[in-house]
């Protein structure tokens, strides 16, 4: 399939695990809090189809990342600081798009 997630994973404390679909200029998506990379497009492909590389990864705690080291917390300078590593890994110094839903566009506003 043209549209087949690849998985992949941004190691440190928490690791978290995310996937990327398409080819093209990156979007990074962010999810709610309860919900997991799969809620924030709802297995929607328009991006992919339209040229677009979508990147979604579980937030830590969620989904398949690993939980909050001991000591550290879910507030947003920690949220903001694991999107920093998925951006870094995943895009790099390019330009990209970031949205977000609810806790994640939170997020992706700080």
């Amino acid at each position: 399939m043209p549209f087949e997630p690849r998985p992949f994973a941004v190691e440190g404390a928490p690791a978290l695990q995310g996937e990327a679909t398409g080819e093209g200029p990156s979007v990074v998506l962010c999810h709610g809090i309860t919900a997991t990379r799969r809620q924030v497009l709802h297995g929607s492909k328009a991006l992919p189809r339209a040229g677009y590389e979508a990147i979604a990864y579980d937030a830590r705690g969620h989904g398949r990342s690993d939980p909050a080291p001991v000591g550290e917390g879910y507030g947003y300078p920690e949220l903001v600081g694991d999107l920093e590593r998925v951006v870094a890994e995943r895009v790099g110094e390019g330009r990209f798009l970031l949205g977000g839903h609810s806790m994640g566009a939170h997020t992706a506003v700080a």
